[in-house]
């Protein structure tokens, strides 16, 4: 499946995270990738795809940790949509994908690009998203120290 068939997938379904087999990875693009990075805060990439003529936000993570998400549907071998949590708010995801750095800009900092700085509603929803009957107590320590970080760069 080619970029422009994954976008238009994940288009049609925005609240359906679907993942993409690519290699020894799974790959999220767009909303998908705002949905898994909610739950696991893994590193999104924004960058310019020529072959879709657009800006996309991917985000990928190794294979063996599909087992931390809950698939919805299996497609294929390399095609699976996971169970969202929540319903994925367009201004929100937006907000989010514009506030992420380019991808080969490492010049941004210095040139004071704006990198993606949490509102109270992102802080509110880290904090509602947070599992604390499965977290030990370094893990709620750990937490709350990220948090108070995102919440001194928000104002």
């Amino acid at each position: 499946m080619i970029i422009t068939e994954k976008l238009k997938l994940q288009s049609e379904n925005p609240n359906t995270a679907h993942l993409f087999k690519e290699g020894a990875f799974w790959a999220a693009y767009e909303t998908g990738a705002y949905a898994v990075w909610l739950k696991k805060k893994y590193k999104p990439t924004r960058k310019f795809v020529k072959a879709a003529g657009q800006e996309v936000v991917s985000l990928g993570f190794p294979d063996g940790a599909l087992k931390d998400f809950e698939v919805l549907e299996k497609y294929s071998d390399m095609h699976v949509a996971l169970t969202m949590e929540t319903v994925i708010d367009e201004a929100t995801f937006l907000e989010w994908k514009n506030g992420l750095p380019m991808a080969g800009d490492d010049e941004g900092k210095s040139k004071g690009e704006k990198y993606f700085v949490p509102t109270e509603n992102h802080i509110i929803e880290e904090l509602r998203r947070f599992d604390l009957s499965n977290a030990t107590p370094m893990m709620c320590m750990i937490f709350l120290s990220e948090l108070k970080k995102k919440f001194n760069n928000s104002i």
